[in-house]
């Protein structure tokens, strides 16, 4: 028992250098994956799993973006209806063309409908087509004058908005749509090649 004292300090002496050996290697081998010496196998297999699920879902983002910007438009359009007369005397003091109720009631309505188009994907490009005209309204006829850097922000916000329906009008919507699943079952269309003529 008297010689294996000495042993076993020893080996708890050496024991670090062995720990600091094989951080040093986790730090070479995943450097940006690295936390702390305690980074156990399983948790960098969970890093490389989601790192490996965004690269073969690359439009899951967009359509997560998309169904909010949808949901955000569908409650701006009904806030709009219940104060449409309120709506209808700020494009008339704006100087909007073809200013009235008729006019009000039809850019709510389309806010109405073409959220619940974008945020269930149904007709997408459609859904953000019919609001365009509504932000492009907003932004020459209201928030331009306002300018920039106020304390509302709306010209930012609304060119943020309008940004974002053009892309959806130019892109669709992904995985997380209705467009989407009756795509899926579209039956593709075979090129049917004409049998040679027998000579």
């Amino acid at each position: 028992m008297l010689f294996r004292v000495p042993e076993l300090r020893k080996r708890r002496k050496f024991a670090p250098n062995h720990l600091h050996a094989k951080t040093r290697d986790l730090r070479h081998a995943h450097p940006f994956t690295f936390c702390s010496p305690l980074v156990t196998n399983s948790k960098m297999n969970r890093i490389f799993r989601g790192r490996d699920w965004n690269a073969h879902n690359p439009d899951l983002w967009l359509d997560v973006l998309r169904i909010y910007v949808g949901i955000a438009l569908f409650i701006k359009g009904v806030v709009s209806l219940r104060n449409a007369v309120g709506l209808a005397t700020l494009m008339h003091t704006s100087h909007v063309p073809f200013a009235g109720m008729a006019l009000a009631e039809l850019a709510s309505l389309a806010h109405v409908a073409g959220g619940l188009m974008l945020a269930y994907g149904i007709f997408t490009r459609v859904g953000a087509a019919i609001q365009i005209p509504n932000l492009l309204s907003a932004v020459l006829f209201v928030h331009l004058r306002e300018g920039l850097f106020t304390q509302a922000q709306t010209l930012e916000f609304a060119l943020l908005v309008l940004f974002l329906l053009v892309v959806f009008a130019l892109s669709g919507a992904g995985p997380w749509s209705v467009d989407y699943h009756f795509r899926a079952r579209r039956p593709l269309r075979t090129e049917v090649t004409p049998a040679p003529r027998m000579s």
